[in-house]
This record gives structure tokens, sequence and C-alpha cells, in this order.
């Protein structure tokens, strides 16, 4: 199926860090917070809301798997796009196209890579998630736990 309309719970998992990757992802409504799973803790990268895409750099680049996990924060209505259908949209297009949107897709990753290494704004980026507490960091880690046995994909990083 090239696109589906997901709905999820608070706690729900949109996908894991080390997933293979097939489809991008445009939030209709509710909330998807980005993880970076540490042993049996989670550490909050960021919060998306409504209107942004999820997983869109990794359609332009050569990255096979996930690099963090997704999980809706509030109940969420969730466009899913495969990255076929992405492709083939941009196959019909000029070949320039392609070309344009993988140098920006780089830029960007290398920007981001920057400022990472660079600790810029690193202060904003932490308030931007809201709290997490232990309740949810548990319930959260349990869906994520469910999510994998039910999918097959294997932790890296235990």
């Amino acid at each position: 199926m090239d696109n589906a309309l997901l709905k999820l719970k608070e706690g729900d998992v949109l996908f894991v860090e080390g997933e293979m990757i097939s489809e991008l992802f445009i939030i209709k409504s509710g909330e998807i917070g980005i993880f970076k799973e540490k042993g049996d803790r989670l550490d909050p990268y960021r919060n998306i809301d409504a209107g942004s895409l999820v997983g869109e750099v990794s359609i332009f680049t050569n990255e096979k798997h996930r690099g963090a996990t997704a999980v809706a924060t509030m109940d969420s209505e969730i466009v899913k796009i495969s990255k076929e259908a992405i492709l083939k949209v941009m196959n019909s297009r000029p070949l320039w196209l392609g070309e344009v949107m993988k140098n920006i897709t780089d830029t960007l990753i290398y920007t981001g890579k920057l400022m990472k290494d660079q600790s810029i704004f690193q202060d904003d980026m932490t308030r931007e998630f809201k709290i997490l507490t232990p309740d949810m960091e548990g319930r959260y880690l349990n869906s994520i736990d469910d999510y994998r046995r039910k999918s097959g994909v294997v932790r890296t990083n235990a």
C-alpha cells in the first residue's frame, strides 16, 4: 500500500531504532516523540508536532535503518507514505530534482551533526521536549519492547 492513515494512542510506537526504512510519515494530528534508546532508558531527542514530517531525510540518503525510535506522546493520526510512492513521484520529475533533494538532505544532515558536535542550541533542544516522567518512560519502554517482539526488530544498542 502506498499510503495509509494510522491512528496511534499515546504510548504507541511508530517505529524503532534499527528498523528498516520503508516510508515517511506526516503527522496529521497529535505529537510524536523521538528517542534514542540507551540500555533500559530513553533519551528524549525532540517532539514533532502536527503538520510535520517524520523520516523524510532517510528517503534521500543511503541509510537503511532507523536511527531513533518514534512514540506517540499523545493520541495521533499519522499519514504513512511508502518510500516507493515517493520515489515514483520523484522519478516522474526532471532528473536533476532528485539530485537537488539529495544535496539539500546532505546539507541538513551535516548542519545537524555540526550543531550537535559544537553543542549549539543544546539548551533550546532539551527544552523542546516535554518532561518524560518515570511512569511515561516505563510505559513507552514496554510498548517499544512489545513492538520489537511483534516486528522482529532486534535492539542494536542494548
